[in-house]
């Protein structure tokens, strides 16, 4: 497992700043023990220009992963939103993946994930292991500012992970969506992101702070996400360190940035953090 954390400006403003934030990701998936495809026309983080125009993918790696289960394919593309200083990447999950680069089989919807604000410098943090990554781009109180992204397998009723059943959850430009990918059978949409109490609450259970649980859906509810949880700004402070016992093991979270949802917007995320 790996963990990182960097100041960036959070825009595409030039070659650098572009290459900083999409190297950011690229390097996170690398430590965590994901595997890049070697696919002719993979982008080169080290010489890729800036984006010159709005809604403009630059180019695109492909991660497998490599915790001894089935394989995933992410395919994510970096560039541009709706202004072509504004960072965005697309996402695609599938169960394979060809020899240009396009996601085979059962897959997700590419899935353009940007903001409406840029600035900076921001701190981004993230975390990844060998079949799981999340990561903030720009922690900020502001839902325009930067956005999340968390991929992960889901869990099983007894508790372990579900190889045929992969899940992408992402917190961007004042909206928050899930997709539970199965690796076969049919592919529910995009989905708002669901949580187990109301949001607008700061949660004190005589001294304890509370925490919020994330599920995802494929029909009914998945059972709740590792990587990430949720907070109330009034219940814990932002860029904070914690260990919280979450489905049967202690785990390291940081407190990052604002969650989009119609009930609140004093809402933040968890993420993990080891």
């Amino acid at each position: 497992m790996a963990t990182s954390t960097a100041s960036l400006a959070h825009d595409n403003a030039s070659d650098a700043n572009f290459r900083a934030w999409a190297s950011f990701i690229s390097n996170l998936f690398n430590a965590g023990g994901w595997v890049k495809e070697s696919i002719a026309g993979t982008i080169d983080l080290t010489t890729i220009v800036a984006p010159n125009t709005t809604n403009q993918s630059k180019g695109f790696e492909v991660w497998r992963t490599n915790d001894g289960a089935t394989n995933w394919y992410v395919k994510i593309e970096y560039g541009s939103g709706s202004a072509a200083g504004v960072p965005a990447i697309w996402i695609t999950m599938g169960v394979g993946v060809d020899g240009s680069g396009n996601i085979t089989g059962q897959a997700s919807t590419r899935t353009q994930f940007t903001h409406s604000s840029n600035a900076g410098p921001f701190n981004c943090y993230g975390s990844a292991g060998a079949g799981r990554i999340v990561f903030v781009l720009a922690t900020h109180a502001s839902t325009s500012v930067g956005f999340g992204i968390n991929i992960e397998r889901a869990l099983l009723s007894n508790g372990s992970e579900d190889p045929d059943l992969l899940l992408l959850s992402a917190w961007y430009n004042n909206t928050s969506n899930s997709v539970a990918l199965p690796r076969t059978g049919g592919i529910p949409p995009f989905q708002a992101m669901n949580s187990a109490v109301p949001l607008n609450t700061n949660i004190d259970f005589g001294g304890d702070k509370g925490v919020i649980l994330w599920f995802g859906q494929k029909g009914g509810l998945t059972n709740a996400y590792t990587n990430i949880l949720g907070f109330h700004s009034g219940t814990i402070g932002v860029e904070q360190d914690f260990t919280i016992n979450h489905n049967g093991s202690s785990k390291a979270f940081k407190s990052t940035n604002a969650v989009p949802k119609p009930t609140s917007s004093t809402y933040y995320m968890l993420i993990r953090y080891e």
